[in-house]
């Protein structure tokens, strides 16, 4: 019914109708909660609806379309679980979804299923799990590029939430807010960009892994292998064979994400990897 109409006539499309549902900034915002990752990393993300200050009144059911750049996300492993909420357990929600990563959207629907409305609450409706791209900062190149310095640096990427629907029991529209989240990707090494910098060699499997990680990188004799915490911190360091491929067992590093940092007789070569157990 709302075909057509907007939320600010005389900004937006002076032509246009007002949009009559009220002001959607006054309701109940429907958002993902922003975060800190790093390149490579399987993350988990809240989505939430409501506030302390902007809680969700009379609702059933909600739907909606989460907007992410398919470049930063990988292929074929996002998924949205729901959580122990507000709205209900798990166990008393229909959950239905749908990625289209190509169009980097995925749809989502979540409803209670006993007839029984929730009067009002706030806060998370479930969780987001994603696994971030390995080389999102496009750090391959020439050999004739100029130097550069990678230290702690962030990309900003956007989570958006659209295409609201929310409902009471009795299945009446009810008012959302969407809202847009930035989410920063972390890589923090420090290398300098020069002819010796074989980042674009560098060749790491399984990522995630378990117990052992194998490294290659084709053409180089690897002289040291390091493991660097997100924070910065040194956490191991392993001598080379001199030949092109080595492994690291990871066996005694716990679940998360790690900057792999290599030294060849040419350079180096940094990635980041995931140890899940």
């Amino acid at each position: 019914k709302n075909w057509g109409q907007v939320i600010r006539p005389i900004y937006d499309n002076p032509e246009a109708a007002p949009f009559t549902g009220g002001d959607p900034t006054d309701a109940a915002p429907l958002f993902v909660q922003s975060d800190t990752l790093a390149e490579g990393q399987s993350a988990t993300l809240t989505v939430a609806l409501g506030t302390a200050a902007q809680p969700m009144t009379d609702v059933y059911g909600v739907a909606f379309s989460l907007d992410y750049d398919p470049k930063v996300l990988k292929e074929g492993r996002t998924q949205f679980a729901p959580t122990a909420s507000w709205l209900g357990a798990p166990n008393e929600l229909l959950v239905i979804q749908r990625d289209f990563h190509e169009k980097g959207r995925m749809d989502i629907a979540i409803t209670r299923r006993d007839g029984q409305p929730i009067p009002a609450g706030f806060g998370a409706l479930g969780s987001l799990y994603i696994v971030i791209e390995d080389d999102i900062f496009a750090l391959k190149g020439g050999l004739d590029e100029p130097e550069w310095v990678v230290v702690d640096t962030l990309k900003p990427t956007i989570f958006t939430v659209s295409r609201v629907r929310s409902i009471n029991a009795a299945e009446q529209e009810r008012s959302t807010s969407p809202r847009t989240t930035t989410v920063q990707i972390r890589q923090k090494l420090v290398g300098t960009r020069q002819p010796g910098d074989l980042s674009h060699l560098l060749q790491i499997s399984p990522n995630p892994v378990s117990d052992v990680l194998k490294i290659t990188v084709p053409g180089e004799q690897i002289e040291q292998i390091e493991v660097v915490s997100t924070a910065g911190a040194s956490l191991k360091r392993v001598a080379g064979q001199g030949a092109q491929s080595g492994l690291l067992h990871t066996g005694d590093l716990p679940n998360g994400t790690y900057f792999l940092k290599i030294l060849t007789a040419n350079g180096f070569a940094a990635r980041a990897f995931s140890v899940i157990h």
